[in-house]
């Protein structure tokens, strides 16, 4: 699945009619437990048909980050 030139541009919306998780963890940046909710980088990967070794990330502050796969 894309929607631009190679590319899968995703909202809010999108992302989240594919169910989401709960995460509770714990950071070194907080004091307690926190809790991450969204869809799994697994369940988003496969309802992309994705291949490729490297999925890069842009948040909206145009942050980008390359994660492994």
């Amino acid at each position: 699945m894309t929607n631009g030139d190679g590319l899968a541009r995703l909202d809010r919306a999108q992302l989240l009619a594919w169910g989401t998780d709960r995460l509770r963890t714990i950071t070194p940046w907080d004091e307690s437990e926190v809790t991450f909710e969204g869809i799994l980088g697994s369940r988003l990967m496969a309802a992309l048909n994705a291949e490729g070794s490297i999925l890069r990330c842009k948040a909206l502050n145009d942050y980008t980050v390359d994660i492994p796969l």
